[in-house]
């Protein structure tokens, strides 16, 4: 009874569903490492996907992950699209670790459960999975865990020092805010109950009107880098766009300093913008963890 009512559900779908139902049969099975996530405001976590593929992807296909973070409305308040990791070979698992975050940039989720789905898509074309304990909707969605969020009592927080610029919008979805830098600053993080893991994204400006480059003598390309003084972490990162950081922190207060090579003014307002922290958040369960990059 399954394919008469998933050609149903196509002939009544939005366009986009339409195109995902050319792909009848499952290409894969999608397998999660827990069905419950906690996610204070501040906490970063890593939810483990697993695919295995059942059958072949289009010649020349590059298919992303989507995942989103839905209320009870079923209205999407956060996305953690991201490229697949791996190749995708028929019968041979494909592990595909995604960071699930509420950022510490951004404002907090009013407490309350909130469900996490995800599917894979090329383009306009999603295809269809197959997700133990889920059904999928019309549009190839497949629900993969409760992300229960609540009170950050307790929760270490995070201080910046004056350098830092006002919060803004951050445009989307994925990134709801961000932060800018104006220079040399520092960013805190302390009430660390034990030694955990500080997470965040980075972004170096594009260098295009209305902003102009201002490079300090005798140096390269624009870089940013990042210390802090609890265990001895240094990072340096070059090129325009996002850079992720991991950081190993101790129980207590550590100090994160950021030092630039440049300024980038930007005319009309006359800001100056070095780095911006794009997403923040900590692990306590990856203290252990490797940093990056």
């Amino acid at each position: 009874m399954r394919k008469p009512i998933a050609l149903l559900a196509c002939a009544l779908s939005l366009p986009l569903a339409l195109a995902a139902c050319r792909h009848e049969e499952p290409v894969a099975r999608l397998a999660v490492d827990t069905t419950r996530l906690d996610l204070p405001h501040g906490r970063h976590a890593t939810l483990q996907l697993r695919f295995t593929p059942l059958r072949a992807l289009p010649e020349g296909a590059h298919p992303t992950v989507f995942v989103h973070l839905l209320d009870a409305q079923r209205n999407v308040l956060r996305t953690f699209d991201h490229d697949l990791h791996g190749d995708w070979k028929v019968g041979s698992d494909l592990a595909d670790p995604v960071g699930i975050y509420h950022s510490a940039i951004g404002p907090a989720l009013p407490a309350g459960d909130y469900q996490l789905t995800a599917g894979i898509h090329e383009g306009k074309n999603r295809y269809p999975l197959t997700v133990e304990g889920g059904e999928a909707s019309s549009h190839m969605e497949y629900p993969l865990a409760t992300v229960h969020v609540t009170e950050a009592a307790g929760e270490p927080g995070f201080t910046f020092s004056p350098e830092w610029l006002p919060v803004e919008p951050g445009g989307d979805r994925q990134t709801v805010a961000r932060r800018w830098l104006s220079r040399a600053g520092t960013l805190e993080i302390h009430g660390v109950p034990a030694p955990a893991r500080l997470w965040m994204v980075l972004r170096l400006p594009r260098i295009e009107p209305p902003l102009r480059l201002m490079l300090d003598p005798g140096t390269g390309q624009p870089m940013a880098t990042v210390k802090e003084d609890c265990g001895g972490f240094s990072a340096t990162v070059t090129g325009e766009g996002f850079h992720e950081l991991a950081i190993p922190v101790q129980a207590g207060t550590c100090r994160i300093q950021f030092t630039s090579n440049f300024v980038a003014l930007e005319m009309g307002s006359g800001r100056k913008l070095t780095v911006a922290v794009e997403q923040l958040g900590w692990d306590p369960a990856a203290a252990g963890a490797p940093a990056t990059p």
